[in-house]
């Protein structure tokens, strides 16, 4: 069976500086000590060998400086490698900025640009969850003009925001019904208390009720070290069960799941999850519907 994976990464601490400030831990993953040199498409191919990915979408990594200098490198090695990763490219832009027009319009220079990553993320009590010091951008004027940017760009938008931020979400998301928004990451749901679940659980159901949404089941490692396939397989249902799995797809987040997991023994849980599926629905989810969001031929 073919797999297109919709989330992975590639790095080089010189251009991804938070890359090698994470050595001794700080991100909530864990210490990235074991993998903290280059991860570049010869890595992943490796680490995907002995599975049939034949194509992948890189997300932004938080290069460090000027965001469409990630794009060109992005473009430069998917030239430059056997398999032609990364197959399409979703860029980073501050879409508050001034600036947002011309950086769109200048990440739409590379054709496999399809789609924007800004983490939106806060927690006002874990703060290593956070990746900006306040929660106010989903209300800005400024950054909600700027994701409707994306529409007339042809771009799709990710959503990458913890539980208790998806209601704001969705009021972004209905007001712009032409353009595709991905969920990251199963929502996030990252804090596992009853009222935090609940929260995810609600903002799951929130964002499903809008057709322009759809989940990436993804990330379902990276911050469980301790990992069962009890403890994840409830998440990845969960999110299955509330999309439906036509508008659901398989992920990697690799290398940042690579902390805490294979990408073998996350390739067995994700075909557990599906193993009473179809035959066609288990080719939407691991494949047929990555090619329609992310425009993959």
């Amino acid at each position: 069976m073919e797999i297109v994976d919709v989330h992975m990464h590639l790095w080089r601490p010189e251009t991804h500086e938070w890359v090698a400030k994470m050595k001794g831990g700080g991100h909530p993953s864990g210490s990235f000590k074991g993998f903290i040199q280059n991860y570049l498409p010869e890595d992943y191919i490796c680490d995907t060998q002995l599975h049939n990915v034949t194509q992948c979408v890189h997300v932004e990594a938080n290069w460090s400086g000027d965001p469409l200098k990630e794009t060109q490198w992005l473009n430069d090695l998917r030239k430059t490698n056997k398999r032609g990763f990364p197959q399409a490219i979703v860029a980073y832009c501050d879409l508050s900025s001034k600036s947002a027009d011309e950086v769109l319009t200048r990440h739409r220079e590379v054709e496999q640009v399809v789609g924007v990553r800004q983490m939106v993320n806060y927690s006002p009590v874990r703060f290593d969850l956070c990746v900006l010091p306040d929660d106010t951008i989903l209300t800005s004027r400024e950054w909600i003009e700027g994701v409707g940017l994306l529409e007339r760009h042809t771009l799709s938008f990710e959503v990458h925001a913890l539980p208790h931020q998806h209601q704001r979400v969705y009021d972004v998301v209905k007001k712009y019904p032409n353009i595709q928004f991905i969920l990251d990451h199963c929502g996030l749901p990252f804090i596992r208390d009853e009222e935090n679940m609940t929260l995810w659980k609600n903002g799951l159901a929130k964002l499903a009720s809008c057709p322009n949404v759809v989940a990436k089941i993804s990330g379902l490692f990276m911050m469980d070290p301790n990992w069962t396939t009890s403890s994840v397989l409830p998440i990845a249902q969960q999110v299955l069960k509330t999309f439906g799995i036509n508008r659901c797809m398989f992920a990697s987040n690799f290398p940042v799941d690579k902390v805490n997991v294979t990408f073998d023994q996350l390739m067995s849980v994700h075909y557990q999850l599906t193993e009473d599926y179809t035959d066609k629905e288990r080719e939407l989810y691991f494949g047929g519907l990555a090619k329609e969001i992310y425009k993959l031929k």
